[in-house]
């Protein structure tokens, strides 16, 4: 039986690694603006795209229209080419690994008021108060690097916002009085005092964000204004 792969960790030797998930993508290139850069001229400026469609099996690779093509596993692909776990991809003199693992286990699930308790989720205890040195940010990074599922709760000027994770993706979040998806999180981001805490509690949500809150900080910091790919929609307000 196939594996139900849950993420994709793609390495390279010297250029860092970068991880993968359905509904995500990874895209490779000279440029500056790609998630993996490579500068050396036998590379185009936007060399190839690996991208995992929701509901798929495995990720894919394509070449860009690439001067001197992308490989898989020692082949010159054409289109979109699936990768299995320990694929080698050559992009000019670079090679980038591919690692699928089944991350994780079935949750044990029970309704509570439906608030679904994940049993799951043993991680460390996030709790606290927002102090000198201490960012929301911080806390938010941590729960995204640790692949946390849950709920993170703050209370402050006496409201409380919700921010829901599922193994490290942000599926929602909501600042009473401020609106909620990416609004919300600019708001977050403002917080200088208040008390926050992290359970396994975990409200089911029709329609996710999943949204990797590294990838919303790299486009809010780069330019300093919204980007398409983080357009607010209407529900936002």
């Amino acid at each position: 039986m196939t594996p139900a792969y849950r993420s994709c960790r793609i390495q390279t030797a010297d250029h860092g690694t970068a991880d993968l998930r359905p509904g995500g993508s990874v895209r490779v290139g000279r440029h500056r603006d790609n998630d993996i850069v490579f500068s050396d001229s036998a590379v185009s400026r936007f060399h190839a795209n690996i991208k995992w469609a929701k509901g798929a099996e495995v990720p894919v690779v394509s070449d860009n229209g690439s001067q001197n093509g992308t490989l898989v596993n020692g082949k010159r692909i054409r289109g979109e080419t699936p990768l299995e776990d320990e694929a080698r991809i050559v992009v000019g003199p670079f090679a980038l690994h591919i690692e699928l693992t089944g991350e994780g286990t079935q949750a044990l699930l029970k309704d509570v008021d439906e608030v679904v308790a994940l049993f799951s989720d043993d991680g460390d205890e996030v709790k606290g108060e927002l102090a000198s040195g201490l960012k929301i940010r911080d806390i938010m990074e941590q729960l995204e690097t640790g692949r946390r599922t849950g709920t993170l709760k703050l209370t402050f000027s006496g409201s409380t916002a919700k921010v829901v994770y599922c193994l490290g993706q942000i599926m929602s979040a909501e600042v009473p009085g401020h609106g909620r998806r990416t609004r919300a999180l600019e708001r977050l981001l403002q917080l200088r005092e208040g008390q926050f805490e992290f359970s396994g509690d975990l409200e089911p949500q029709e329609e996710a964000m999943n949204l990797w809150f590294s990838d919303y900080l790299r486009a809010r910091d780069n330019s300093g204004i919204q980007t398409q790919r983080f357009e607010r929609r209407p529900e936002d307000s």
